[in-house]
């Protein structure tokens, strides 16, 4: 009786946890991909200022 009742208590308490799991992951791989579409445009940003900085210098020489 005792090992039903753990066995009962310990799968409620698994039912209850494994979509708190699954939304923490999907959550965080969220953010993950959030942190690196942030890194792409910095990137992205950072080019396009080389980009502006280059054509400057070449303008001036020319």
């Amino acid at each position: 009786m005792k090992n039903q009742t753990w066995y009962y208590l310990t799968s409620l308490f698994v039912r209850c946890l494994q979509p708190n799991l699954f939304v923490s992951m999907a959550n965080l791989q969220l953010e993950q991909m959030g942190s690196e579409m942030k890194i792409e445009k910095l990137e992205e940003k950072e080019q396009e200022e080389k980009q502006k900085i280059f054509l400057q210098t070449t303008q001036k020489i020319f």
